[in-house]
């Protein structure tokens, strides 16, 4: 099936659906170029900053802060903040790319955003830091991180295989296909 030439440069898709890890709110990514909490909340596409002409705002990830407040990651879109307190939005600026398929905080309230083709950004007293592969994780695609429940290390799905940081020696290591991965 065909779409007609009115799409944007890219074909349609299903919005993004993600249930929150934190209370009750369940985040749409709407194809009208909203955000919308099941609280009745409203983050449009103009709020982030978005040409709501574009296809929409599609929700890729979500994770809370120690807050309590909730983040989502966006495709093209950036990352929007969903506040607890006062049940507003706000946007996230200044990452090195607007795509944001990643996120999670590790045990010391650090945000931890993976991108498309940026590696991953660690916001750091207030500053993002960019560790794109050769400073950082081993690929620039990243899928998803977790933050180890045991010991705080914070693993990485990346495009060429998966990384590991330490906190306690600042370090990355590495597996990879060569190491018995099925794939990268």
């Amino acid at each position: 099936m065909r779409h007609s030439t009115s799409w944007p440069d890219r074909p349609p898709r299903h919005p993004g659906l993600k249930l929150c890890p934190v209370g009750p709110l369940l985040i749409l990514g709407l194809f009208s170029s909203a955000l919308l909490g099941s609280d009745g909340s409203l983050f449009t596409a103009d709020m982030l900053g978005a040409d709501p002409n574009r296809c929409g705002l599609f929700a890729e990830c979500t994770s809370h802060d120690l807050e309590g407040n909730i983040w989502v990651g966006t495709e093209d879109d950036g990352i929007a903040i969903y506040h607890d307190a006062t049940h507003a939005w706000s946007r996230v600026g200044e990452l090195p790319d607007r795509s944001a398929y990643a996120l999670a905080f590790d045990w010391q309230g650090r945000a931890w955003v993976g991108h498309r083709t940026r590696g991953v950004s660690v916001l750091v007293d207030a500053t993002w830091v960019t560790y794109g592969s050769g400073s950082g994780p081993i690929g620039e695609r990243v899928y998803d991180i977790e933050i180890c429940p045991s010991d705080g290390e914070v693993w990485i799905a990346t495009n060429y295989g998966i990384s590991r940081y330490l906190p306690e020696s600042d370090a990355w290591s590495y597996i990879t296909k060569a190491d018995g991965l099925p794939s990268n």
